[in-house]
C-alpha cells in the first residue's frame, strides 16, 4: 500500500511502547530539510524507538546495527514523502472538519482501558493531546490527497479485467479439495503394553461407522483430535497437505465412504471424504472483482510514484 500507510502502522506502534522496558535518549538535531520544514532526531526516534526495542530481541551486534540503519534511513524517507504530500495538502486548503479529528481521537481512547493509562502512553512519547491531534489531522490530510490525486485518478476498463483473466488463467486455477472428516484415536507412548486395547477399540469404532452410525456424533464420543468438537470436520484439504500414507488413503476414497483404519506415528485413524470438489479453473464472474482490485492497486501505485517524484523534483530536499 502507500507510503502513508506505512506510517500510519509506525504511529500506531508508539503506543504500544509504554509496555516496553527500553528508553531512548531523544535528540531534537535538524536530520532533514523539506522546503522551508525540518524533520529532526526527535521525530524519527519517536518511531524508531519500538522497532529498536523489536530488533534488539531478535538481532545482535553488527546485524542489529544494519538493520536499524537500513530502519532509519526507510523511515527518514517516509517522513519526508509525508512532509511533501503533507505541505501540498495546505497549499490546496485540504479541509479536515475538528469532528472528524475528534472522532479518531475517541477510537484510539478506547483501546486503552481508562483515561490514565492513555495519557500515561503519551507522557511515555512526549505527546501531549493537542500533539496528537495535530498528527491525526495531518494523517486525514494527507490520506484525503492522495485519494484525490492517485486513487480518484485511477479508471480499470472492463476490457483490462477481462484481458487479465484470459492472459493470466493459471493463476485462477483451483487444485482437487476433499471435505474431510477424522476420528483419532492416539498411542500411549508410556505404556506400550496398552496398544492392544487401543487397537480393540479403533476397530469397534470403525465397525460402527461402517455400519451407518452417525460418523460425527462418534467423532464427539471418542475422537481424540481436536476436530472431534466439531464432529471430526476437518474442513477442506488439497493433495500433499497431509502426510503421504493419508494423502494417498483420502484421493482414493469415493463421496461419504468410510476408510480402513490407519496407523501413524501418533495413533490410529479413520477418516471419511464428505465432498469433492473437482479441479477446475475460477469462472470470471467469481474473479472479476479481485482482478478489478489488483488492477487498481497496481495503477494506483505507478500513479502514486508518478506523483510523488513529480513532488520531490519541485521541493528542495536536503539531509543532513
Amino acid at each position: 500500500m502507500f507510503r502513508f500507510f506505512k506510517i500510519l502502522i509506525a504511529l500506531c506502534i508508539i503506543f504500544s511502547i509504554s509496555s516496553l522496558s527500553v528508553k531512548a535518549e531523544i535528540v531534537d538535531g535538524i536530520i532533514a530539510i523539506v522546503n522551508n520544514e525540518v524533520i529532526t532526531q526527535g521525530e524519527l526516534n519517536q518511531i524508531l524507538l519500538p522497532i529498536y526495542a523489536q530488533y534488539k530481541s531478535t538481532y545482535t551486534d553488527e546485524e542489529l546495527l544494519q538493520k536499524l540503519d537500513d530502519a532509519r534511513r526507510n523511515i527518514l524517507y517516509q517522513l519526508i514523502e509525508d512532509k511533501l504530500i503533507l505541505q501540498e495538502a495546505k497549499r490546496v486548503e485540504v479541509i479536515v472538519d475538528d469532528k472528524e479529528v475528534s472522532g479518531r481521537m475517541e477510537q484510539i481512547k478506547s483501546q486503552f482501558a481508562d483515561a490514565d493509562e492513555f495519557k500515561e502512553a503519551l507522557k511515555s512519547q512526549n505527546l501531549s493531546i493537542s500533539d496528537l491531534k495535530d498528527k491525526y489531522r495531518e494523517q486525514i490530510m494527507i490520506k484525503r490527497l492522495i485519494d484525490y490525486m492517485v486513487r480518484s485518478k485511477v479508471e480499470i476498463a472492463p476490457t483490462e479485467i477481462s484481458r487479465y483473466y484470459e492472459e493470466h488463467r493459471n493463476e485462477f486455477n483451483v487444485s482437487k479439495q476433499l471435505k474431510v472428516k477424522t476420528i483419532l484415536i492416539r498411542k500411549d507412548d508410556e505404556d506400550p503394553e496398552s496398544q492392544a486395547e487401543l487397537q480393540k477399540k479403533i476397530k469397534e469404532i470403525h465397525k460402527k461407522v461402517k455400519e451407518g452410525n452417525d460418523f460425527s456424533k462418534i467423532a464427539r464420543e471418542y475422537s481424540e483430535d481436536p476436530s472431534a468438537v466439531d464432529g471430526g470436520d476437518m474442513g477442506y484439504i488439497e493433495k500433499g497437505q497431509m502426510m503421504k500414507k493419508i494423502d494417498d488413503l483420502l484421493f482414493s476414497l469415493k463421496p461419504e465412504e468410510i476408510s480402513d483404519v490407519i496407523e501413524t506415528g501418533i495413533g490410529y485413524h479413520i477418516f471419511q471424504v464428505v465432498e469433492i470438489k473437482e479441479a477446475k479453473v475460477m469462472p470470471y464472474e467469481e474473479v472479476r472483482l479481485s482482478i478489478k482490485e489488483k488492477l487498481f492497486q497496481e495503477k494506483a501505485r505507478d500513479r502514486m510514484n508518478e506523483w510523488m517524484n513529480s513532488l520531490k523534483e519541485n521541493a528542495y530536499i536536503s539531509i543532513k
